[in-house]
């Protein structure tokens, strides 16, 4: 039968027990510390609000960032009571792909990453983009989802309004009696041609498809000798209108002349066209 402790034996259990203590003191205010950082940083960013949410079916909200209020005009604390108020916010049009998206990340631990609307407590609509992922602890185990929405809504509403755009230009250049081709420079420098309107089938006499997705020097080979290819990718490069006068490439049936007049448009994808 073991023997019963020494004083020293003690006293040097008590010092490993303090020396236990004391790091494990320090090692909570450090994660305090962090903690404090970590909410410092997220309540200060703009349109974006951080989230974290339990792993269960209702996704309980445990923590959302103060701008809550400000992006979608309810408090903190009425949007963590309330566990179906994220999916009520929810558009009806995009509940279905979004939960089946969430139910993918909690299956197989995928990254979310979704793009939806809410609509705001005063009523109006808003698009939010959603890219959360699982936090596991250090035994490898799920335990919470961490999360981060950015209000897009004004990225959307570009997005529109380009697409708007670009539907106008299309329905002029179709109506236009001017033969309009239309041309896109690609980072490497090849010109691509990507369409014409009937006004350019019927006075070139061609249909114009057949080149869709060659250079210019492809479809049009008459050109390589002159200075139009150079010219082209000027204006798609600088933005320089070109203005000039020539023999149409090709003419059929009859001497036809193109009055060329070339301006660039920035595309929504940023590149550059004719």
């Amino acid at each position: 039968m073991a023997g019963k402790p020494t004083y020293e034996e003690l006293k040097q259990r008590v010092r490993v027990l303090e020396k236990e203590s004391i790091k494990r003191q320090k090692a909570e205010e450090a994660f305090r510390e962090s903690e404090k950082k970590f909410r410092s940083l997220v309540e200060r960013l703009p349109e974006t609000l951080v989230y974290t949410a339990t792993l269960d079916a209702e996704s309980t909200i445990t923590y959302i960032s103060p701008q809550v209020t400000a992006l979608l005009g309810v408090s903190r604390n009425v949007y963590r009571r309330d566990p179906s108020f994220w999916l009520k916010a929810l558009h009806p049009d995009d509940r279905e792909r979004v939960l089946q998206a969430v139910a993918r990340c909690y299956e197989s631990g995928e990254i979310l990453d979704v793009e939806y609307r809410m609509r705001h407590n005063e009523g109006h609509l808003l698009w939010w983009h959603d890219r959360a992922e699982i936090v596991c602890g250090e035994d490898g185990r799920p335990q919470y989802l961490l999360g981060v929405m950015s209000d897009i809504t004004a990225r959307k509403r570009d997005e529109k309004s380009i697409v708007e755009s670009e539907e106008k230009f299309r329905n002029i250049v179709n109506a236009s009696p001017m033969g309009i081709h239309t041309y896109e420079l690609l980072p490497d420098g090849r010109l691509v041609f990507r369409g014409a309107n009937s006004s350019a089938d019927r006075i070139l006499g061609v249909d114009n498809s057949q080149f869709i997705g060659m250079t210019i020097e492809e479809a049009f080979p008459p050109l390589v000798e002159t200075e139009v290819p150079g010219r082209y990718r000027r204006v798609c490069a600088e933005g320089v209108p070109w203005h000039t006068e020539r023999p149409a490439v090709e003419p059929r049936e009859s001497q036809a002349w193109e009055e060329n007049v070339f301006l660039f448009s920035f595309h929504a994808e940023n590149r550059s066209r004719l």
